[in-house]
C-alpha cells in the first residue's frame, strides 16, 4: 500500500537529486492567508506559559524554550516546542514544500529553510514579545534524577527573556539578575542527566548537526567556549531527555511514530517508523520531538502526539510513516553530497592558487596528476574551477599530454566534459586508434588498481571484430566484414575507430 503523502506530490521531487529553494504559489498564498486571518487553533485548551530561550545569536527560527523549578518531589522541567502543526495542516500546500525538503539547511551566508521565513523567523518562533502556539513537555524527576512523571499538553507561550550565548553568561555572572537562579538550576539538572548518561554508557559529546544540517562548518570562538558549552549541555540534555520521554510516550500508547536509529558509531543515523539503537547517543530509545520548525520528523511527531490527546483519528498510517522516514533519510544524503562538493571546490581552488604560486605560472599536466587520481574514487562530481583547469589544458596542449586524466574523468557524473573529451579526440586525426586502445588496455584510476579494461581483439581471413569489457562485464563490441576493396589495416583502422567512439558514448549515457 502506497503512502497517502505521494497523491500529493510529483515523483519528480522524490527523485530529484536537487533540493528545492523556491516556494509554490500555493505555499505563497497559504502564508498570506495566515498573515491575513491568523491560524485556526483547534486545541480543547492551552495553557498559558512564560519561561527562556536559549540559542545562537544569529538565529531566527526559535522552536524550543526550557524552564525548571524545584519542587518538594525534587524537580520539574518544562520543555517547549513551537507548535508548527497547528500552524500547517496537513497535506496543505505549506505542508509538501516542507516535506519535498525535510529539513532547513543552514549555510554560512543565508538558510535555506524548510518553511517560509514569514513562519519559521516570526508566526511559529519563540522570540520575544508576542505570544506563540506551543507543545509543551512538563516532567518531574526525582531524587535519583530518574522520570517520575511526564505530561504533554498544549500551551501558549510569551518569551521571558531570549537568550544567546553571551547573554546567557552575563545573566549567569549576575546575582541580581532575576533568571540567576533559574539559569543555575538548569545547569545543576543538565550536568546531573548527563552524569546519569556518562554512567549508563554514555560517552559522546553532543553535536549542534543533530539539530541543524550545516553545509558550511561552524566554529565557535575560543573565548566563547566555556559559556558555550555550559548552554549546550543545558540545551543537549534537556532536549535529548524530550526526545527520548517522547520514544517513551508512544511505545506506552504502543503507537506508530518515526523513530531515529543508529547503529555502528562510524555509519551515519538514519530515520526509521520501527524503535531501535541510537548508538551515537548511547541511547536504545530515541526519535526527534523538539525542532518541529526545522525537522519535518519532528512536525510529524507532533501531529501524532495531539491526535492522540484529542483522541482524533491518527494522521498517518505506518506506510505514511516509513514514507516520511525513507524520504528524510533520501534528502540527508543529497545534503551530505552537497557539502562534500562545495568542500572540494574549495579545496581544489586552494590547490590551484597554492600550486600556481610555488610555479609562478599555471600547473602542467604533471603537477595536477597526483591530486586528481586521489580524489577521483571519493568524489563523482568535478568542481567546476577543476573542469574549467582541464578544459583550458585539453584545449591548449597536446592531447596526448592530458591522455591519462581522460579515463578518469569519464567515471565521473559530468556529461559536458565528457562531450568536450570525445570531440576532441575525435577531431584528432593524427591520434592513431591502436595506439588508443593500447592506453586504453593499461587504464588505471590508482596506480595500485588493476587496469580497468580488458580489450579482445579477433581476427580470421573474412572478419576482425573488437570486444570491450570493464571489470569482467562487456560494454561493448563491433565487428567488420572484409570488403574487397578494403584491405586488413583499413577495416582495423575503422574497427578500432568505431570502438573508441562507443567507448566514449558509454560514459556520457552512464
Amino acid at each position: 500500500m502506497k503512502s497517502r503523502l505521494s497523491d500529493h506530490l510529483d515523483s519528480k521531487f522524490i527523485d530529484s537529486e536537487y533540493l528545492p529553494t523556491d516556494f509554490t504559489k500555493y505555499a505563497k498564498n497559504q502564508v498570506n492567508n495566515i498573515l491575513t486571518r491568523w491560524i485556526n487553533d483547534q486545541a480543547i485548551t492551552r495553557k498559558d506559559v512564560i519561561w527562556i530561550s536559549i540559542d545562537w545569536v544569529e538565529s531566527q527560527d526559535l522552536d524550543d524554550a526550557l524552564w525548571v523549578e524545584k519542587t518538594k518531589n525534587w524537580y520539574c522541567v518544562w520543555v517547549h516546542i513551537s507548535d508548527v502543526s497547528e500552524i500547517i495542516p496537513i497535506y496543505s500546500p505549506l505542508d509538501l514544500e516542507a516535506f519535498k525538503r525535510t529539513t532547513s539547511i543552514y549555510r554560512k551566508d543565508h538558510i535555506i529553510n524548510m518553511i517560509p521565513e514569514e513562519i519559521s523567523n516570526d508566526i511559529a518562533s519563540l522570540n520575544e514579545f508576542w505570544e506563540k502556539l506551543t507543545l509543551t513537555l512538563q516532567i518531574d524527576l526525582d531524587e535519583e534524577w530518574n522520570i517520575s512523571h511526564y505530561n504533554f499538553y498544549e500551551s501558549k507561550f510569551k518569551n521571558l527573556k531570549r537568550y544567546d550565548y553571551e547573554s546567557f553568561w552575563i545573566d549567569f555572572q549576575n546575582k541580581d539578575c532575576q533568571n540567576y537562579k533559574t539559569l543555575h538550576l538548569l545547569k545543576e539538572v543538565s550536568n546531573k542527566l548527563l552524569i546519569n548518561r556518562l554512567k549508563s554508557g554514555w560517552t559522546i559529546w553532543f553535536q549542534d548537526e543533530d539539530r541543524r544540517a550545516y553545509i558550511w562548518e561552524k566554529v565557535n570562538k575560543k573565548t566563547q567556549w566555556y559559556s558555550e558549552r555550559i548552554s549546550h549541555n543545558i540545551i543537549e540534555s534537556l532536549m535529548v531527555l524530550a526526545n527520548c520521554i517522547t520514544w517513551r510516550y508512544f511505545t506506552e500508547k504502543d503507537i506508530n511514530a518515526i523513530y531515529k536509529q543508529h547503529l555502528w558509531l562510524d555509519e551515519r543515523s538514519f530515520y526509521i517508523a520501527e524503535q531501535w539503537w541510537h548508538m551515537w547517543l548511547g541511547i536504545s530509545n530515541y526519535t526527534h520531538f523538539t525542532s518541529p520548525i526545522r525537522r519535518y520528523v519532528d512536525m510529524t511527531n507532533h501531529r501524532i502526539i495531539k491526535a492522540i490527546d484529542r483522541w482524533e483519528e491518527l494522521p498517518y498510517r505506518k506506510n505514511d510513516l516509513d514514507f516520511i522516514a525513507e524520504h528524510s533519510n533520501n534528502t540527508r544524503l543529497k545534503i551530505e553530497v552537497i557539502w562534500t562538493h562545495m568542500f572540494l571546490e574549495i579545496d581544489w581552488q586552494s590547490f590551484l592558487n597554492k600550486t600556481r604560486n610555488r610555479l609562478w605560472k599555471d600547473p602542467e599536466v604533471y603537477d595536477l596528476k597526483d591530486y586528481i587520481r586521489e580524489k577521483v574514487h571519493r568524489w563523482k562530481k568535478m568542481p567546476n574551477c577543476m573542469k574549467d583547469a582541464i578544459k583550458h589544458k585539453i584545449d591548449t596542449t597536446s592531447i596526448w599530454n592530458w591522455w591519462w586524466v581522460v579515463w578518469v574523468i569519464l567515471f565521473w557524473k559530468d556529461r559536458d566534459l565528457k562531450e568536450h573529451l570525445r570531440d576532441k579526440f575525435l577531431e584528432n586525426k593524427y591520434l592513431k586508434p591502436w595506439k588508443i586502445l593500447n592506453l586504453i588496455a593499461k587504464t588505471q584510476i590508482l596506480r595500485w588498481w588493476e587496469t580497468i579494461f580488458d580489450i579482445k581483439e579477433f581476427e580470421d581471413d573474412r572478419n576482425y571484430k573488437i570486444e570491450v569489457n570493464m571489470h569482467w562485464n562487456k560494454i561493448t563490441s563491433y565487428s567488420c566484414g572484409v570488403w574487397r576493396l578494403w584491405d586488413m589495416n583499413t577495416i582495423k583502422w575503422k574497427v578500432r575507430t568505431e570502438i573508441i567512439s562507443r567507448i566514449f558514448d558509454y560514459f556520457i549515457n552512464l
